[in-house]
């Protein structure tokens, strides 16, 4: 039988192909979906139930997140094993704790309402729905009043965010897992500085996909070069961004992949940071 897999108002789709995704075994809590088309199977429920694993195949490995781990200075035999023991090793881990502090989380709210999404609100007041690119634990979204997704590439993340009422899944910005003009709104905030610079024109133009004609785009930015990131980004030998990259692609000169697709209404730039508020065409 087929599944028409909803949620809330917009249909997940195969991340590599577009293609219907149908529930082949289990249930709608714990299950394995597979595409129709590319037949590329994924897991339901693996890590928080309901909730799909629609990464590509390289991501779908706790190595991954061990390595981001290792990057922050944490012990890796600290690292939660995959799903059971999420929930009662968690205090265990600073860097969880810190973001389920009541209080740094409001503190940290308050100063990013107040500079990077009261024009946003604004903005997205009569429309429908915001999708999050790199939620993390649902932070940012916990400030939007709108129906509300968010994606993330970490599991321990995405377990923290629906255990505190907000959507999220597992997926990677690069190959979104939803259908074409889904979004009246995306935000991305601090998360697109993670993706490797030869991947930003895929990047781009997959943001472009999801978000309907007219839609609104909030990015905040900031450059990944202290010797922290460095050792995560060496980790995956990977190109990520310096310097260099991060004013070629993101300054005054690269926002031409942008606006390709968006016209930017906002740009603002405050030291190594910078802040664009984007329409699209």
């Amino acid at each position: 039988m087929l599944l028409l897999f909803f949620i809330s108002d917009y249909e997940l789709v195969c991340p590599e192909c577009k293609g219907e995704l149908s529930l082949v075994s289990g249930n709608e809590l714990f299950g394995v979906l597979k595409c129709l088309r590319c037949e590329e199977p994924y897991l339901l429920g693996n890590y928080f139930p309901g909730i799909p694993d629609l990464r590509p195949k390289a991501l779908r490995i706790e190595v991954f997140e061990r390595a981001w781990f290792r990057a922050f200075k944490i012990s890796t035999d600290k690292v939660p094993k995959y799903p059971k023991d999420l929930g009662f090793r968690i205090n265990e881990i600073p860097y969880f704790m810190a973001l389920l502090n009541e209080e740094y989380f409001n503190e940290y709210s308050s100063v990013l309402e107040a500079r990077y999404l009261k024009e946003f609100k604004s903005l997205i007041k009569d429309l429908k729905n915001v999708l999050s690119i790199g939620c993390g634990c649902g932070r940012d979204l916990r400030l939007i009043e709108r129906n509300k997704v968010g994606i993330d590439l970490f599991p321990s993340n995405i377990v923290l965010a629906n255990s505190r009422g907000i959507l999220a899944i597992l997926a990677d910005a690069r190959k979104l897992p939803f259908k074409d003009n889904s979004f009246d709104a995306l935000l991305a905030i601090q998360s697109l500085e993670y993706i490797p610079l030869a991947d930003t024109p895929c990047l781009v133009n997959e943001l472009s996909r999801v978000l309907k004609p007219k839609g609104i785009l909030l990015l905040t930015l900031e450059k990944c070069i202290d010797d922290t990131d460095k050792e995560f980004y060496y980790e995956f030998k990977s190109k990520y961004f310096t310097v260099k990259h991060f004013h070629r692609c993101w300054g005054s000169r690269g926002l031409n992949e942008i606006e390709k697709y968006f016209n930017v209404i906002k740009l603002d730039k405050d030291n190594d940071y910078y802040y664009v508020l984007a329409k699209k065409y």
